[in-house]
């Protein structure tokens, strides 16, 4: 079996060939995106200028446009994750060097004075038990994890987690998912604020108003494509996008404190 130091490296060196190549892809979709918007621009100039094109040639170019959009913004995320995964094994590799310490964010002592061993140990600060430890993504396994170092354990329990530790040991590809899908979150969720937002009741219409908010805007997506497509005509569209609007507008209260509840 390949040691810690030596798999992480050779992974590292496999995520950074990804990133040139990720980073290679992006400016490709980035340069395509603008040729096409030169060219519908050229398309419109033509249009407008009494050339033989319609209007709905427009389509093309805008449905090339989307589908860019949507490859370069899956390339983008692809992105992101392979540089979050090079600075994972990147921390794995100074863990096993020993350069872990005064690496990660300021650690703050969830004790006080009183505590009988906290500070004489220097459990908590940089260079701390507590920061050599800590691979933590949310606020609730950082208080885990201090309560683990601050209070004793019963043998089995301790005997359980060394068991769970030693499981965990070779699972590298297992570590590193949950740590690049918590990394968005590190220490921003408050479990408390959660919970409490997530037991309230609820602020937003059911009935015959929810079923309304749901089939409201792709039926107005509907209607607006077939007019633009010459299917239908007259102020159908136009009515639907109004009821839309009022409908948002008497529910834009409620929807703002359920957003303002969970942005977190």
């Amino acid at each position: 079996m390949a040691s810690p130091q030596s798999e992480y490296a050779r992974r590292l060196e496999g995520r950074r060939s990804e990133i040139r190549r990720l980073k290679r892809r992006d400016g490709r979709l980035v340069a395509a995106r603008a040729v096409v918007v030169a060219a519908a621009l050229a398309l419109a100039a033509w249009t407008g200028a009494g050339g033989s094109p319609s209007w709905r040639w427009m389509a093309l170019p805008g449905a090339v446009f989307v589908a860019l959009v949507v490859a370069h913004e899956a390339a983008h995320r692809s992105l992101r994750r392979a540089l979050r995964s090079a600075a994972f094994h990147e921390a794995g590799i100074a863990r096993v060097e020993e350069r872990w310490e005064a690496t990660g964010p300021p650690v703050a002592a969830p004790v006080d004075e009183a505590h009988p061993y906290a500070a004489d140990l220097d459990l908590f600060g940089r260079g701390s038990l507590f920061e050599r430890l800590d691979r933590a993504r949310t606020a609730a396994g950082e208080e885990a994890l201090a309560s683990w170092i601050l209070g004793p354990a019963p043998p089995a329990e301790v005997r359980e987690r060394q068991r769970a530790v030693a499981e965990l040991l070779p699972r590298l590809d297992l570590r590193e998912d949950v740590s690049l899908l918590g990394e968005d979150v590190r220490a921003e969720i408050r479990p408390d604020a959660m919970t409490a937002w997530g037991e309230g009741p609820p602020l937003l219409p059911g009935g015959a108003a929810g079923l309304l908010a749901s089939w409201l805007p792709p039926a107005t997506l509907a209607l607006i494509a077939a007019w633009a497509a010459g299917s239908i005509h007259g102020a159908l569209p136009s009515a639907a996008l109004a009821a839309q609007a009022a409908f948002a507008w008497v529910l834009r209260s409620r929807v703002q404190r359920v957003v303002a509840g969970s942005d977190r």
